[in-house]
Protein backbone atom coordinates (compact mmCIF):
# COMPACT_ATOMS: atom_id res chain seq x y z
CA UNK A 1 0.00 0.00 0.00
CA UNK A 2 2.78 2.36 0.55
CA UNK A 3 3.89 2.19 -2.75
CA UNK A 4 0.50 2.54 -4.03
CA UNK A 5 0.28 5.75 -2.34
CA UNK A 6 2.28 7.01 -4.35
CA UNK A 7 1.10 6.83 -7.68
CA UNK A 8 -2.64 7.63 -5.72
CA UNK A 9 -1.39 11.15 -4.64
CA UNK A 10 0.36 12.44 -7.76
CA UNK A 11 -2.39 11.38 -10.00
CA UNK A 12 -4.46 13.70 -6.95
CA UNK A 13 -2.02 16.49 -6.98
CA UNK A 14 -2.32 17.28 -11.12
CA UNK A 15 -5.96 17.91 -10.15
CA UNK A 16 -5.40 19.85 -7.19
CA UNK A 17 -2.14 22.39 -7.63
CA UNK A 18 -4.32 25.36 -8.28
CA UNK A 19 -6.14 25.25 -5.01
CA UNK A 20 -2.87 24.58 -3.23
CA UNK A 21 -2.90 28.17 -1.67
CA UNK A 22 -6.23 27.76 -0.68
CA UNK A 23 -5.81 24.54 1.40
CA UNK A 24 -6.42 24.39 5.62
CA UNK A 25 -3.30 23.94 7.45
CA UNK A 26 -4.33 22.27 10.52
CA UNK A 27 -1.53 22.05 13.31
CA UNK A 28 -4.02 20.29 16.40
CA UNK A 29 -3.91 18.41 19.43
CA UNK A 30 -6.56 15.98 20.09
CA UNK A 31 -6.70 13.98 23.59
CA UNK A 32 -8.19 14.47 27.10
CA UNK A 33 -7.45 15.12 31.02
CA UNK A 34 -4.43 12.07 30.96
CA UNK A 35 -2.72 10.91 28.18
CA UNK A 36 -2.64 10.46 24.70
CA UNK A 37 0.38 9.39 22.00
CA UNK A 38 -0.47 9.20 18.10
CA UNK A 39 2.18 6.31 16.13
CA UNK A 40 0.16 6.51 13.42
CA UNK A 41 -1.33 8.68 10.34
CA UNK A 42 -3.28 8.39 7.32
CA UNK A 43 -5.68 10.70 4.95
CA UNK A 44 -8.95 9.51 3.82
CA UNK A 45 -10.73 9.79 0.71
CA UNK A 46 -12.74 12.87 1.91
CA UNK A 47 -9.97 14.66 2.64
CA UNK A 48 -10.22 14.70 6.22
CA UNK A 49 -7.26 12.41 8.55
CA UNK A 50 -7.56 9.33 10.88
CA UNK A 51 -4.78 9.15 13.66
CA UNK A 52 -3.87 6.06 15.53
CA UNK A 53 -2.59 5.55 18.66
CA UNK A 54 -3.58 4.63 22.62
CA UNK A 55 -5.31 6.70 25.11
CA UNK A 56 -5.13 6.57 29.24
CA UNK A 57 -8.32 9.12 29.66
CA UNK A 58 -11.02 7.23 27.87
CA UNK A 59 -11.70 3.86 27.91
CA UNK A 60 -12.14 1.32 31.35
CA UNK A 61 -8.15 0.50 31.17
CA UNK A 62 -7.29 4.01 32.12
CA UNK A 63 -5.91 5.76 33.51
CA UNK A 64 -3.90 2.53 35.20
CA UNK A 65 -4.25 1.46 31.27
CA UNK A 66 -3.95 2.21 27.36
CA UNK A 67 -7.06 2.14 25.19
CA UNK A 68 -6.30 2.24 21.81
CA UNK A 69 -7.54 5.79 20.60
CA UNK A 70 -9.05 6.09 16.53
CA UNK A 71 -9.51 9.74 15.55
CA UNK A 72 -10.90 10.65 12.35
CA UNK A 73 -11.10 14.66 11.27
CA UNK A 74 -12.34 16.78 8.12
CA UNK A 75 -9.57 18.70 6.04
CA UNK A 76 -9.18 21.21 9.04
CA UNK A 77 -8.39 18.64 11.63
CA UNK A 78 -11.71 18.90 13.20
CA UNK A 79 -12.79 15.86 15.01
CA UNK A 80 -15.61 14.02 13.13
CA UNK A 81 -15.90 10.83 15.40
CA UNK A 82 -13.28 8.82 18.06
CA UNK A 83 -13.26 4.89 18.34
CA UNK A 84 -11.55 3.06 21.56
CA UNK A 85 -10.82 0.18 22.51
CA UNK A 86 -12.62 -1.28 25.55
CA UNK A 87 -9.78 -3.64 27.24
CA UNK A 88 -9.08 -3.70 30.95
CA UNK A 89 -5.20 -3.83 30.49
CA UNK A 90 -2.95 -1.93 27.78
CA UNK A 91 -4.09 -2.20 24.34
CA UNK A 92 -2.32 0.54 21.64
CA UNK A 93 -2.01 0.85 17.91
CA UNK A 94 1.18 1.77 15.84
CA UNK A 95 0.26 1.58 12.01
CA UNK A 96 -2.45 2.24 10.04
CA UNK A 97 -2.92 1.71 6.26
CA UNK A 98 -5.73 2.89 3.89
CA UNK A 99 -7.71 -0.42 2.52
CA UNK A 100 -8.98 -0.30 -1.42
CA UNK A 101 -13.07 0.07 -0.17
CA UNK A 102 -11.83 3.04 1.43
CA UNK A 103 -11.79 2.51 4.81
CA UNK A 104 -8.58 1.77 7.14
CA UNK A 105 -7.06 -1.94 9.06
CA UNK A 106 -4.99 -1.20 12.19
CA UNK A 107 -2.63 -2.65 13.65
CA UNK A 108 -0.79 -2.60 17.55
CA UNK A 109 -0.85 -4.75 20.40
CA UNK A 110 -3.05 -5.97 23.39
CA UNK A 111 -2.64 -7.60 27.32
CA UNK A 112 -6.58 -7.42 26.76
CA UNK A 113 -7.53 -10.41 24.14
CA UNK A 114 -6.18 -13.35 22.83
CA UNK A 115 -4.39 -16.12 24.35
CA UNK A 116 -2.63 -15.99 27.99
CA UNK A 117 -4.23 -12.09 28.10
CA UNK A 118 -3.34 -10.41 30.28
CA UNK A 119 -0.06 -12.15 31.52
CA UNK A 120 1.28 -11.76 28.11
CA UNK A 121 0.61 -9.49 25.25
CA UNK A 122 -0.81 -10.62 21.64
CA UNK A 123 -0.68 -8.74 17.87
CA UNK A 124 -4.25 -7.34 16.87
CA UNK A 125 -5.81 -6.35 13.61
CA UNK A 126 -8.55 -3.56 13.74
CA UNK A 127 -10.65 -3.43 10.04
CA UNK A 128 -12.67 -0.50 9.99
CA UNK A 129 -14.94 1.11 7.05
CA UNK A 130 -15.14 4.88 6.49
CA UNK A 131 -17.09 5.73 9.23
CA UNK A 132 -15.36 3.74 11.76
CA UNK A 133 -17.76 1.12 12.02
CA UNK A 134 -16.18 -2.25 12.85
CA UNK A 135 -16.04 -4.69 10.26
CA UNK A 136 -13.87 -7.40 11.71
CA UNK A 137 -10.81 -8.27 14.35
CA UNK A 138 -8.60 -10.72 14.88
CA UNK A 139 -6.30 -10.97 17.62
CA UNK A 140 -3.43 -13.36 17.23
CA UNK A 141 -0.54 -14.93 20.05
CA UNK A 142 1.10 -17.40 21.64
CA UNK A 143 2.20 -18.68 24.52
CA UNK A 144 4.24 -15.84 25.40
CA UNK A 145 4.48 -11.89 24.19
CA UNK A 146 3.81 -10.93 20.71
CA UNK A 147 3.54 -7.60 19.34
CA UNK A 148 3.13 -5.92 15.38
CA UNK A 149 4.29 -2.29 14.55
CA UNK A 150 3.39 -2.44 10.54
CA UNK A 151 0.62 -3.04 8.48
CA UNK A 152 -0.07 -3.23 4.81
CA UNK A 153 -2.74 -3.86 2.58
CA UNK A 154 -1.58 -6.38 -0.31
CA UNK A 155 -1.63 -5.93 -3.74
CA UNK A 156 -4.48 -9.11 -3.47
CA UNK A 157 -6.73 -7.35 -0.85
CA UNK A 158 -5.08 -8.80 1.77
CA UNK A 159 -2.18 -7.76 4.62
CA UNK A 160 0.80 -7.90 5.90
CA UNK A 161 2.27 -7.39 9.19
CA UNK A 162 5.32 -7.58 11.01
CA UNK A 163 6.82 -7.53 14.60
CA UNK A 164 8.58 -9.46 17.08
CA UNK A 165 7.60 -12.64 18.95
CA UNK A 166 8.64 -14.22 22.11
CA UNK A 167 6.59 -17.55 21.05
CA UNK A 168 7.71 -18.54 17.75
CA UNK A 169 11.67 -19.71 16.34
CA UNK A 170 14.31 -20.69 19.13
CA UNK A 171 15.29 -18.38 22.06
CA UNK A 172 16.36 -16.28 22.86
CA UNK A 173 13.95 -14.01 22.28
CA UNK A 174 12.57 -11.84 20.24
CA UNK A 175 11.93 -13.15 16.95
CA UNK A 176 11.06 -11.22 13.83
CA UNK A 177 7.75 -12.22 12.88
CA UNK A 178 5.84 -11.84 9.72
CA UNK A 179 2.39 -12.45 8.72
CA UNK A 180 0.79 -12.56 5.76
CA UNK A 181 -3.40 -12.58 5.68
CA UNK A 182 -6.08 -13.02 3.76
CA UNK A 183 -9.05 -9.91 3.01
CA UNK A 184 -11.05 -11.03 6.28
CA UNK A 185 -7.63 -11.42 8.39
CA UNK A 186 -6.89 -15.10 8.56
CA UNK A 187 -3.07 -16.33 8.51
CA UNK A 188 -1.91 -17.79 4.80
CA UNK A 189 1.12 -17.93 6.37
CA UNK A 190 2.97 -16.91 9.45
CA UNK A 191 7.26 -16.76 10.02
CA UNK A 192 9.66 -16.24 12.45
CA UNK A 193 12.97 -15.00 11.47
CA UNK A 194 16.22 -14.90 13.27
CA UNK A 195 20.26 -14.43 12.30
CA UNK A 196 23.25 -16.28 13.30
CA UNK A 197 24.13 -16.16 16.14
CA UNK A 198 20.51 -15.68 17.29
CA UNK A 199 19.97 -12.88 19.81
CA UNK A 200 17.14 -10.65 19.61
CA UNK A 201 15.81 -9.67 15.99
CA UNK A 202 12.61 -7.37 15.76
CA UNK A 203 11.29 -6.34 12.80
CA UNK A 204 9.41 -2.78 12.52
CA UNK A 205 7.71 -2.24 9.31
CA UNK A 206 7.32 -4.09 6.11
CA UNK A 207 6.55 -3.06 2.78
CA UNK A 208 5.05 -4.78 -0.94
CA UNK A 209 7.09 -4.26 -3.59
CA UNK A 210 4.76 -3.66 -6.77
CA UNK A 211 5.07 -4.69 -9.49
CA UNK A 212 6.67 -7.61 -7.78
CA UNK A 213 10.07 -8.91 -9.71
CA UNK A 214 11.66 -11.52 -7.60
CA UNK A 215 11.03 -10.90 -4.58
CA UNK A 216 7.52 -9.27 -2.72
CA UNK A 217 8.31 -7.79 0.91
CA UNK A 218 10.91 -5.55 2.51
CA UNK A 219 11.39 -5.86 6.57
CA UNK A 220 13.23 -3.56 8.10
CA UNK A 221 14.29 -3.73 11.88
CA UNK A 222 16.95 -3.77 14.37
CA UNK A 223 19.13 -6.98 15.75
CA UNK A 224 22.03 -8.00 17.41
CA UNK A 225 24.24 -9.08 15.12
CA UNK A 226 27.55 -7.81 15.03
CA UNK A 227 28.04 -7.32 18.79
CA UNK A 228 25.63 -8.80 21.18
CA UNK A 229 25.14 -5.48 23.23
CA UNK A 230 24.27 -3.01 20.67
CA UNK A 231 21.48 -3.69 17.54
CA UNK A 232 22.06 -3.44 14.07
CA UNK A 233 19.96 -2.00 11.34
CA UNK A 234 18.68 -4.42 8.81
CA UNK A 235 16.84 -4.85 5.57
CA UNK A 236 14.80 -8.55 5.21
CA UNK A 237 14.05 -9.45 1.52
CA UNK A 238 11.22 -12.06 1.59
CA UNK A 239 9.50 -13.98 -1.51
CA UNK A 240 5.84 -14.14 -1.81
CA UNK A 241 5.88 -17.15 0.41
CA UNK A 242 8.06 -15.76 2.98
CA UNK A 243 10.99 -17.16 2.15
CA UNK A 244 14.13 -14.95 2.83
CA UNK A 245 16.42 -13.66 -0.20
CA UNK A 246 18.50 -11.26 1.43
CA UNK A 247 19.56 -9.54 4.35
CA UNK A 248 21.49 -6.26 4.24
CA UNK A 249 23.14 -5.02 7.78
CA UNK A 250 24.58 -1.79 8.45
CA UNK A 251 27.51 -3.12 10.94
CA UNK A 252 27.87 0.18 13.41
CA UNK A 253 29.82 -0.39 16.98
CA UNK A 254 26.96 0.81 18.37
CA UNK A 255 23.53 0.98 18.33
CA UNK A 256 22.14 1.67 14.89
CA UNK A 257 17.92 0.85 14.09
CA UNK A 258 15.82 0.90 10.90
CA UNK A 259 11.95 1.69 11.36
CA UNK A 260 10.63 2.55 8.01
CA UNK A 261 11.46 1.10 4.18
CA UNK A 262 9.92 2.26 0.96
CA UNK A 263 10.71 0.77 -2.28
CA UNK A 264 11.35 3.67 -4.54
CA UNK A 265 10.57 2.06 -7.97
CA UNK A 266 14.74 1.22 -8.17
CA UNK A 267 15.51 -0.31 -5.06
CA UNK A 268 15.04 -0.20 -1.34
CA UNK A 269 15.28 3.20 0.88
CA UNK A 270 15.52 2.53 4.78
CA UNK A 271 15.68 4.90 7.75
CA UNK A 272 16.16 4.51 11.10
CA UNK A 273 18.83 6.51 13.42
CA UNK A 274 22.41 5.68 14.73
CA UNK A 275 25.16 5.85 16.89
CA UNK A 276 27.90 4.30 15.23
CA UNK A 277 27.58 7.26 12.68
CA UNK A 278 27.24 10.77 12.14
CA UNK A 279 27.51 13.96 14.00
CA UNK A 280 28.28 13.73 17.61
CA UNK A 281 28.00 9.71 17.60
CA UNK A 282 28.39 7.58 19.47
CA UNK A 283 27.38 10.08 22.09
CA UNK A 284 24.30 11.40 20.57
CA UNK A 285 21.96 9.52 17.62
CA UNK A 286 21.47 10.94 14.04
CA UNK A 287 19.29 9.93 11.85
CA UNK A 288 19.93 7.50 8.44
CA UNK A 289 18.47 6.65 5.39
CA UNK A 290 20.41 4.02 3.17
CA UNK A 291 19.88 2.73 -0.45
CA UNK A 292 20.10 -0.84 -1.60
CA UNK A 293 18.94 -3.09 -4.37
CA UNK A 294 19.13 -7.10 -3.93
CA UNK A 295 22.57 -7.09 -6.40
CA UNK A 296 23.74 -4.69 -2.88
CA UNK A 297 24.29 -1.32 -1.07
CA UNK A 298 23.55 1.96 -3.36
CA UNK A 299 24.70 4.90 -0.67
CA UNK A 300 23.99 5.86 2.60
CA UNK A 301 23.85 9.09 4.55
CA UNK A 302 23.56 10.34 8.12
CA UNK A 303 22.06 13.73 9.22
CA UNK A 304 22.01 15.24 12.66
CA UNK A 305 23.80 18.09 15.12
CA UNK A 306 26.84 16.86 16.67
CA UNK A 307 24.97 18.75 20.26
CA UNK A 308 22.53 15.97 20.86
CA UNK A 309 19.78 13.38 19.68
CA UNK A 310 18.03 12.74 15.99
CA UNK A 311 15.89 9.78 15.91
CA UNK A 312 12.96 8.51 13.65
CA UNK A 313 11.19 5.73 15.23
CA UNK A 314 8.30 5.01 13.19
CA UNK A 315 7.13 2.31 10.62
CA UNK A 316 6.11 6.08 8.21
CA UNK A 317 8.54 8.08 8.98
CA UNK A 318 10.26 7.54 5.77
CA UNK A 319 8.37 8.50 2.19
CA UNK A 320 8.90 9.03 -1.04
CA UNK A 321 7.98 12.69 -2.26
CA UNK A 322 6.11 14.01 -5.37
CA UNK A 323 9.39 15.04 -6.65
CA UNK A 324 11.10 11.62 -6.13
CA UNK A 325 13.10 12.36 -3.47
CA UNK A 326 12.65 11.81 0.31
CA UNK A 327 10.99 13.08 3.20
CA UNK A 328 11.99 11.86 7.05
CA UNK A 329 9.98 12.86 10.19
CA UNK A 330 11.30 12.74 13.93
CA UNK A 331 12.72 14.55 16.36
CA UNK A 332 15.48 16.67 17.60
CA UNK A 333 16.69 17.63 20.83
CA UNK A 334 19.33 19.88 19.32
CA UNK A 335 17.19 22.85 18.09
CA UNK A 336 14.36 24.53 18.47
CA UNK A 337 12.83 25.78 21.67
CA UNK A 338 12.82 23.79 25.40
CA UNK A 339 15.82 22.07 23.98
CA UNK A 340 17.26 19.03 24.75
CA UNK A 341 13.63 18.30 25.15
CA UNK A 342 12.90 16.97 21.83
CA UNK A 343 11.24 18.63 18.76
CA UNK A 344 9.72 17.87 15.48
CA UNK A 345 11.92 17.56 12.64
CA UNK A 346 11.00 16.78 9.29
CA UNK A 347 13.72 16.27 6.89
CA UNK A 348 13.44 16.71 2.68
CA UNK A 349 15.95 14.82 0.22
CA UNK A 350 16.95 15.26 -2.86
CA UNK A 351 15.74 12.52 -5.79
CA UNK A 352 18.35 10.52 -6.78
CA UNK A 353 21.41 10.52 -3.97
CA UNK A 354 19.13 11.65 -1.04
CA UNK A 355 21.11 14.51 -0.44
CA UNK A 356 20.13 17.22 2.08
CA UNK A 357 17.51 19.35 0.89
CA UNK A 358 15.54 21.54 3.61
CA UNK A 359 14.81 20.47 7.50
CA UNK A 360 11.90 22.44 9.20
CA UNK A 361 11.37 21.77 13.02
CA UNK A 362 8.27 22.59 14.68
CA UNK A 363 7.55 24.64 16.94
CA UNK A 364 9.18 27.80 16.66
CA UNK A 365 7.75 28.59 20.25
CA UNK A 366 7.15 28.30 22.98
CA UNK A 367 6.80 24.31 22.85
CA UNK A 368 9.09 24.43 25.70
CA UNK A 369 8.61 20.71 26.80
CA UNK A 370 8.40 17.39 24.63
CA UNK A 371 7.08 16.81 20.98
CA UNK A 372 7.92 13.82 19.66
CA UNK A 373 7.23 13.12 15.35
CA UNK A 374 6.41 9.87 14.22
CA UNK A 375 4.50 9.32 11.12
CA UNK A 376 3.85 11.15 7.90
CA UNK A 377 2.22 11.68 5.09
CA UNK A 378 1.59 13.33 1.78
CA UNK A 379 -1.64 15.22 1.85
CA UNK A 380 -3.72 15.05 -1.28
CA UNK A 381 -2.70 18.45 -2.10
CA UNK A 382 1.03 17.76 -2.15
CA UNK A 383 1.79 19.16 1.02
CA UNK A 384 2.61 16.91 4.39
CA UNK A 385 0.75 15.83 7.14
CA UNK A 386 3.03 14.73 10.72
CA UNK A 387 1.36 12.86 13.69
CA UNK A 388 3.18 12.47 16.91
CA UNK A 389 2.51 13.51 20.68
CA UNK A 390 2.96 16.90 22.77
CA UNK A 391 3.05 17.66 26.28
CA UNK A 392 3.38 21.34 25.42
CA UNK A 393 -0.10 22.34 24.19
CA UNK A 394 -2.92 20.62 24.62
CA UNK A 395 -5.71 19.48 27.54
CA UNK A 396 -3.95 16.26 29.29
CA UNK A 397 -0.54 15.38 30.28
CA UNK A 398 0.46 13.95 26.76
CA UNK A 399 -1.54 14.93 23.71
CA UNK A 400 -2.27 13.52 20.06
CA UNK A 401 -0.15 16.32 17.67
CA UNK A 402 -1.45 16.92 14.40
CA UNK A 403 0.64 19.03 12.19
CA UNK A 404 0.23 19.88 7.98
CA UNK A 405 2.92 22.22 6.22
CA UNK A 406 2.34 23.16 2.91
CA UNK A 407 4.65 21.31 -0.58
CA UNK A 408 7.79 23.96 0.53
CA UNK A 409 7.90 22.62 4.26
CA UNK A 410 6.33 25.70 5.29
CA UNK A 411 3.14 26.97 6.90
CA UNK A 412 2.90 30.62 8.20
CA UNK A 413 3.43 30.09 11.68
CA UNK A 414 5.14 27.26 14.25
CA UNK A 415 8.15 26.09 11.69
CA UNK A 416 11.67 27.02 12.07
CA UNK A 417 14.14 26.42 8.58
CA UNK A 418 17.34 24.34 9.86
CA UNK A 419 20.58 23.28 8.21
CA UNK A 420 21.70 20.06 9.04
CA UNK A 421 25.59 18.62 8.88
CA UNK A 422 25.82 15.09 7.30
CA UNK A 423 28.23 11.92 7.13
CA UNK A 424 27.87 8.38 5.42
CA UNK A 425 27.37 5.32 6.62
CA UNK A 426 27.77 1.38 4.61
CA UNK A 427 26.21 -1.86 4.84
CA UNK A 428 27.20 -5.35 3.52
CA UNK A 429 24.84 -8.62 3.04
CA UNK A 430 23.97 -11.07 6.54
CA UNK A 431 22.14 -14.34 6.69
CA UNK A 432 18.97 -15.45 8.76
CA UNK A 433 16.85 -18.81 9.34
CA UNK A 434 12.90 -18.94 9.94
CA UNK A 435 10.00 -21.21 10.36
CA UNK A 436 6.86 -21.67 10.07
CA UNK A 437 4.07 -21.18 12.86
CA UNK A 438 0.31 -21.20 13.55
CA UNK A 439 -0.96 -18.16 15.68
CA UNK A 440 -3.76 -18.83 17.89
CA UNK A 441 -7.26 -16.25 17.37
CA UNK A 442 -9.34 -13.98 19.19
CA UNK A 443 -10.99 -10.46 18.19
CA UNK A 444 -11.45 -7.11 20.10
CA UNK A 445 -14.22 -4.84 19.90
CA UNK A 446 -14.46 -1.01 19.39
CA UNK A 447 -17.07 1.71 21.13
CA UNK A 448 -17.82 5.45 20.48
CA UNK A 449 -15.68 8.17 22.54
CA UNK A 450 -15.18 12.02 22.17
CA UNK A 451 -11.46 13.88 22.19
CA UNK A 452 -11.26 17.63 23.01
CA UNK A 453 -9.17 19.63 20.35
CA UNK A 454 -7.26 22.65 21.04
CA UNK A 455 -5.33 24.97 18.51
CA UNK A 456 -1.34 25.10 18.08
CA UNK A 457 -0.07 28.27 16.68
CA UNK A 458 -3.14 29.08 14.48
CA UNK A 459 -2.20 30.18 11.18
CA UNK A 460 -2.55 34.13 10.94
CA UNK A 461 -3.69 35.69 7.69
CA UNK A 462 -1.19 38.19 7.73
CA UNK A 463 -2.32 39.57 3.95
CA UNK A 464 -5.52 40.56 5.31
CA UNK A 465 -5.23 42.61 8.42
CA UNK A 466 -7.92 42.04 11.21
CA UNK A 467 -10.31 44.74 12.00
CA UNK A 468 -9.19 46.75 14.57
CA UNK A 469 -12.84 46.49 16.30
CA UNK A 470 -11.28 43.12 18.15
CA UNK A 471 -9.60 45.16 20.26
CA UNK A 472 -9.98 47.89 22.78
CA UNK A 473 -9.34 51.82 21.68
CA UNK A 474 -5.86 52.53 22.01
CA UNK A 475 -3.92 48.88 21.49
CA UNK A 476 -1.98 49.59 18.02
CA UNK A 477 1.56 49.03 16.69
CA UNK A 478 3.68 51.57 14.54
CA UNK A 479 7.03 51.24 13.00
CA UNK A 480 9.05 53.98 12.64
CA UNK A 481 12.34 53.09 11.20
CA UNK A 482 13.73 50.20 13.10
CA UNK A 483 11.82 51.05 16.45
CA UNK A 484 8.88 49.18 16.74
CA UNK A 485 5.83 50.93 18.84
CA UNK A 486 3.46 48.65 20.45
CA UNK A 487 0.73 50.56 22.89
CA UNK A 488 -1.87 48.12 25.06
CA UNK A 489 -5.11 49.47 26.08
CA UNK A 490 -4.71 46.85 29.32
CA UNK A 491 -2.55 44.41 30.73
CA UNK A 492 -2.01 41.75 27.99
CA UNK A 493 -0.76 38.41 28.14
CA UNK A 494 1.34 39.17 24.51
CA UNK A 495 3.22 37.55 21.52
CA UNK A 496 4.58 39.64 18.95
CA UNK A 497 6.39 38.18 16.52
CA UNK A 498 7.66 39.37 12.69
CA UNK A 499 7.01 37.03 9.29
CA UNK A 500 8.38 37.87 5.77
CA UNK A 501 5.98 38.56 2.73
CA UNK A 502 4.89 35.01 2.30
CA UNK A 503 3.86 34.33 5.47
CA UNK A 504 7.05 32.57 7.07
CA UNK A 505 8.20 33.28 11.01
CA UNK A 506 11.11 35.74 11.39
CA UNK A 507 11.80 36.45 14.76
CA UNK A 508 9.97 37.02 18.25
CA UNK A 509 10.10 40.54 19.17
CA UNK A 510 8.67 39.81 22.72
CA UNK A 511 6.60 37.62 24.48
CA UNK A 512 4.79 37.72 28.05
CA UNK A 513 2.41 39.95 30.40
CA UNK A 514 2.89 43.74 29.27
CA UNK A 515 1.08 46.40 31.36
CA UNK A 516 -1.02 48.69 29.40
CA UNK A 517 0.97 51.91 27.75
CA UNK A 518 3.88 51.69 25.11
CA UNK A 519 6.51 49.51 24.82
CA UNK A 520 9.03 49.98 22.25
CA UNK A 521 11.35 47.26 20.97
CA UNK A 522 14.22 47.46 18.09
CA UNK A 523 13.95 45.61 15.04
CA UNK A 524 17.17 42.73 14.47
CA UNK A 525 19.69 44.20 12.82
CA UNK A 526 20.26 41.09 10.31
CA UNK A 527 16.93 41.73 8.81
CA UNK A 528 17.23 41.92 5.12
CA UNK A 529 15.48 44.72 2.94
CA UNK A 530 11.86 44.12 1.78
CA UNK A 531 8.04 43.49 2.93
CA UNK A 532 7.49 42.65 6.68
CA UNK A 533 4.72 41.68 8.58
CA UNK A 534 4.41 42.22 12.70
CA UNK A 535 1.76 40.02 13.74
CA UNK A 536 0.39 40.78 17.77
CA UNK A 537 -1.72 37.94 19.15
CA UNK A 538 -3.50 38.89 22.72
CA UNK A 539 -3.81 36.00 25.54
CA UNK A 540 -4.10 33.75 22.09
CA UNK A 541 -7.14 34.67 21.03
CA UNK A 542 -6.83 38.01 19.56
CA UNK A 543 -4.80 39.20 16.50
CA UNK A 544 -3.71 42.41 14.76
CA UNK A 545 -0.98 42.59 12.17
CA UNK A 546 0.75 45.76 10.72
CA UNK A 547 2.91 45.92 7.21
CA UNK A 548 5.55 47.64 7.03
CA UNK A 549 8.55 48.18 4.80
CA UNK A 550 12.53 47.64 5.72
CA UNK A 551 14.90 49.88 4.47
Amino acid sequence: MKSLKIFTISTLVLFSIASLNSQPLPAKTYGGTDSERAFALEQAMDNGFVLAGWTRSFGPGTPGFSNVLIVKTDSAGTPLWAKISIGQYDDEAYSITQTFDGGFAITGWTYSYGINAPQFSNIFVLKIDPLGNLQWSRVYGGFSDDQAYSIIQTMDGGYAITGWTNSFGPPPYPNILVMKLDPLGFPQWARAYWTLPNLEEEGYDITEVIPPDTFQYIVAGRARISDPTNFDAFDLILDQYGNPLLVTVVPGENEDEAYSVIWDGTGFVTAGWTNSFGPGAPNFSNIFIWKGMPGGFLWGWVYGWANDDEKCLDDQSLMMTMDGGYAISGWTKSFGPGIPNPNFLILKLTPGMGLFQWARVHPSAPGAQFEEAYPMIHTYFGGYGIAGWTNSFGLGLDDFHFLTLDPSGNRPVCVLEAELPSDSLFAYPWHMEFEDFRPELDSMPLVDTIVEETDICPVVDIKNKPSKKQFKTGTEIRVKGNLVELTLANNSEISLQVFDISGRYIRTLAKGIFGSGTHRFILPQDIEAGVYFINLQIEGTRSLTTKFIKL
